[in-house]
């Protein structure tokens, strides 16, 4: 039932101008989350919503190739994202709509430009530092540079920031873990174990030993219960699982944090993608 209802709420948040919103109340839709929520609405099929929304995509293209966050600047994360979107949905029906692919494949190419000396990803032309979620970025593009950067040698890299955002550690081990680097995402995955709070839910923020007294997040719980399960640290995803099942309103929506009443689109898309893991186990 909840499955249905987070669906519904989705659905019920495509604005009229295109797009889902970012979050219940905002009033504009966030480029790329409605990217890499068309792979998801697939494989409910959620067929008729996923087109609409990669037109959507193609027609606010930024002519360099890019797509803009809602800060209106063209970034790497949310073009990687959007591009993952679009191949989906190429994928998903007849090869007679080249529009989403040639759009993908610009986007491809830009991301292509935004390549550092040391193989790691600029998060955006304007600025030359790179930060650990550009990992998932990597995967798309199937840039083993990536892999080679970001791969943790330890439970807590040196190179993350300190304290850092577990959600964008999540897509830096999404990113890993669909490259094969399973050891990797293990290692991880047993320090992140103290992190999980009597809650059920992940830390907004943590540092080194994975604490950090600064409230929780419902995405990353989402993210971590998937990465837990396709481990098969399955006790820590069940944990994870039923604390973000505490956060869904009557609605369907689901709540950012305890003390965040927005229910935001990335929640939405995370939690579903953790029933289908699961499910398909």
């Amino acid at each position: 039932m909840n499955g249905n209802n987070v669906l519904l709420w989705v659905e019920a948040h495509e604005l009229p101008t295109g797009g889902i919103e970012a979050w219940n109340g905002a009033g504009v839709a966030y480029p790329e989350v409605t990217g890499y929520l068309i792979p998801t609405l697939l494989d409910y099929g959620e067929r008729k919503l996923a087109y609409r929304l990669a037109d959507w995509l193609v027609s606010i293209q930024h002519t360099s190739g890019a797509w803009q966050g809602m800060d209106n600047v063209c970034h790497t994360f949310d073009t990687s994202a959007i591009v993952e979107g679009l191949e989906a949905a190429y994928n998903a029906q007849p090869k007679s709509h080249t529009g989403w692919i040639m759009a993908a494949t610009m986007g491809r190419r830009w991301l292509g430009k935004q390549k550092r000396t040391d193989g790691s990803l600029r998060r955006n032309p304007e600025h030359d530092d790179t930060r650990v979620y550009t990992m998932r970025a990597g995967w798309i593009m199937a840039d083993a540079a990536q892999a080679d950067y970001w791969r943790p040698e330890c439970a807590w890299s040196e190179k993350w920031n300190n304290p850092e955002r577990p959600h964008y550690i999540a897509y830096a081990l999404e990113g890993l873990y669909h490259m094969g680097q399973y050891a990797s995402v293990r290692l991880v995955l047993e320090g992140a174990r103290a992190a999980i709070g009597d809650n059920g839910l992940m830390p907004m923020w943590a540092g080194k030993g994975w604490k950090h007294p600064n409230g929780y997040d419902a995405v990353a719980s989402a993210q971590f219960a998937i990465l837990f399960h396709s481990s098969g640290m399955f006790e820590e995803a069940q944990r994870l699982r039923a604390g973000v099942e505490q956060m869904i309103t009557q609605d369907g929506g689901i709540k950012h944090a305890p003390d965040d009443a927005r229910c935001i689109s990335w929640a939405a898309k995370y939690y579903l993608d953790l029933l289908k893991v699961v499910e398909h186990d």
